[in-house]
């Protein structure tokens, strides 16, 4: 920690808040939507969806503007825009204002995630940035678990309380960045100065990013199952508010207790060789959700936390790791976009599924389709660390990558 830039353990603090005021209101969203405000749980996902696609299509761009041009004036930004748009959901009644309401929030909130990990990295050494990632994410899950127990309890009080408290943990991330990430932040230098469409679209022009995005595609999947799913399907069977918010936050207490052991023992691994594990437990996790039982949940959301404390940190040193120097926000913005799909297409999937065949064969569905996701995570991590290890070095040209 003596030879980090000061300012790289202030990024955690920042992911923390906002990551708490985002979950307050996401995790519970559905329960208000469907039960409260009459909506069809299939329409509720489409929000969603389009809330992520919103976010996931400004990603890539934002990124690399952020190469270009600095990252703290976006990452402020982001943090005031958010602050000001997420309260309304409480205005929320039908599928027009659901969607305005959507699209508008995955916007503000596009930049936060891609250029705030972009500059963690820029401020951390090469050799030390999967347990920095592991540090940001254990914070992003304590912030997690801070934020959302006292929200099942707000949401008992009433939704007007929780969208206060969600406003209240934005504001702060603008006054922490404000003052504290503060003097000349370091870029990478490249011989070369692409132009601003070409950096967006490098990594789509990436053949190893885009396996890579393919073959992990049901770990964002899952994550957007236990945010999203889990909640509406624990609500359903009759359990209160408040029982659910401190049963997700087990998730939170798992993640912040071993995310930094486990990453410093996996360190030595590089960051694609523990995938398909990770990815293991996730399928097992979704396997267990078919009994419905407050036991079978909360064991679900025990394992899944320790799949997430696996593929959370390797997957996005995993993409530092194939990222050409001065493409660091446009690589982590097209995974954003990824990610983003991923997370906010689980709704949608589930709810369509669970009409069709019921909540145990949807989270069988999940399961099975997440453990060949394992079995192509295990053929494909070798030749992704010799694609990795030759591109250490290697400037941004805005051409093709094998």
């Amino acid at each position: 920690m003596k030879t980090l830039d000061r300012r790289a353990l202030v990024v955690p603090v920042l992911f923390l808040l906002y990551v708490g005021a985002i979950t307050s209101v996401s995790t519970f969203l559905s329960i208000f939507l469907v039960r409260d405000q009459g909506m069809a749980a299939a329409l509720v996902g489409l929000g969603v969806l389009a809330q992520s696609l919103a976010r996931a299509v400004l990603a890539p761009f934002v990124g690399a503007l952020s190469d270009r041009y600095g990252r703290r004036a976006l990452l402020i930004g982001s943090a005031v825009l958010s602050a000001v748009v997420t309260p309304g959901f409480l205005l929320v009644n039908d599928f027009g204002t659901l969607m305005a309401w959507s699209i508008a929030l995955g916007l503000v909130q596009g930049p936060f995630f891609p250029v705030g990990i972009s500059l963690l990295l820029d401020l951390t050494p090469a050799p030390r940035r999967q347990t920095m990632v592991a540090l940001n994410t254990t914070a992003l899950n304590v912030g997690y678990t801070l934020s959302i127990a006292p929200a099942g309890y707000l949401v008992d009080a009433g939704f007007g309380w929780l969208a206060v408290w969600s406003v209240a943990q934005f504001v702060l991330v603008s006054v922490v960045l404000v003052a504290f990430v503060r003097g000349a932040l370091p870029r990478d230098a490249t011989e070369r100065n692409p132009r601003l469409l070409a950096l967006t679209l490098h990594a789509f022009r990436d053949r190893t990013f885009i396996l890579l995005s393919l073959v992990s595609f049901t770990l964002p999947l899952s994550l957007g199952l236990l945010v999203t799913v889990l909640p509406l399907h624990a609500a359903e069977i009759g359990m209160p508010g408040r029982t659910i918010g401190l049963l997700l936050s087990l998730n939170g207490v798992v993640v912040a207790v071993l995310m930094l052991p486990f990453n410093l023992l996996l360190e030595r691994f590089g960051p694609f060789v523990p995938l398909p594990f990770a990815a293991l437990i996730v399928a097992l996790s979704e396997l267990i959700l078919r009994d419905g039982s407050l036991v079978s949940f909360a064991t679900a959301v025990v394992l899944f936390g320790v799949g997430e404390v696996i593929f959370s940190a390797t997957l996005v040193s995993g993409i530092a790791a194939l990222t050409p120097p001065g493409a660091r926000g446009a690589y982590q913005g097209a995974w954003a976009l990824v990610s983003s799909i991923g997370f906010g297409s689980a709704l949608l999937l589930a709810g369509l599924v669970r009409s069709a065949v019921g909540w145990s064969t949807m989270w069988t569905i999940f399961a099975a389709v997440t453990a060949v996701s394992a079995v192509a995570l295990v053929a494909w991590a070798r030749p992704m660390t010799r694609v990795a290890s030759g591109r250490a070095g290697v400037v941004v040209e805005g051409g093709t990558r094998t």
